[in-house]
């Protein structure tokens, strides 16, 4: 299944002009940059980490 997933998504890409395919490659190497250092800025301080997990997940006390 993710295999023709994978398959499909390649034939789009192909498709796609070269214009195109330059942007699509441009802002994928920008997410694999960026995720991590997001993932950083997030959950390294531990008030932060806190705060959003507070936001996402409601303690039992507050119910």
């Amino acid at each position: 299944m993710l295999g023709k997933q994978i398959a499909k998504l390649y034939l789009w890409y192909m498709k796609l002009s070269l214009g195109k395919k330059v942007i699509v490659g441009s802002f994928l190497v920008w997410l694999l940059q960026a995720i991590p250092k997001w993932g950083f800025v997030l959950l390294g301080d531990g008030e932060m980490a806190a705060s959003i997990m507070k936001l996402l997940i409601t303690p039992r006390s507050e119910q």
